[in-house]
């Protein structure tokens, strides 16, 4: 399966998505996320859980300055590598890290700041994934914008909504699925 970037300066190139173990943010819910930040200049976004990359090229499309892949799967950072190298050539602000999304948070916290932005897109079924990310970013400098995708259709989505809203947070919603940010 492949999928496009919507905008920017790789608009409408092509990406490859591993047919098994990613599911890629939805089209419509990747413009509306994208719609809604505008300009990312001078943001450093790291997509943790990153699949194939796509919502981090996108970033990068749109002048994110840095971008940060997190995935712990090999099969997804070989793909993620080969969407890269495919659309940018050499590019020193892109790092890859093959380790789980609340390891890299628990070593890299503190270097994260108000030009950092945090996009947490885990398997929707993994529940104690997204509890350690939720109980992790209390730890996190409060001027990183966070970004959690998450499908209401999940058996303990209440419990993650319920703890999400407590930080007061905009949705950005397509289908069941959502963006919270706060």
């Amino acid at each position: 399966m492949s999928i496009r970037i919507l905008g920017g300066k790789f608009k409408g190139r092509s990406l490859e998505v591993p047919s098994e173990g990613t599911r890629p943010t939805s089209v419509m819910l990747r413009r509306r996320l994208f719609d809604t930040l505008l300009s990312l200049e001078g943001y450093h976004f790291i997509d943790l859980c990153a699949g194939s990359g796509s919502v981090g090229l996108e970033a990068l499309s749109r002048r994110a300055s840095r971008v940060t892949f997190i995935d712990k799967g090999k099969r997804q950072i070989s793909q993620l590598k080969k969407n890269i190298d495919k659309i940018i050539r050499n590019d020193q602000n892109i790092n890859i890290f093959q380790c789980s999304a609340t390891s890299w948070l628990k070593k890299n916290s503190s270097l994260l700041d108000g030009k950092s932005i945090l996009f947490f897109d885990p398997p929707y079924e993994d529940e104690k994934l997204y509890f350690s990310f939720l109980e992790l970013i209390n730890d996190v400098n409060e001027e990183v914008l966070f970004l959690v995708e998450a499908s209401n259709k999940t058996s303990f989505y209440k419990k993650v909504a319920d703890h999400i809203n407590k930080f007061e947070p905009k949705i950005i919603r397509q289908g069941d699925k959502e963006i919270f940010w706060f």
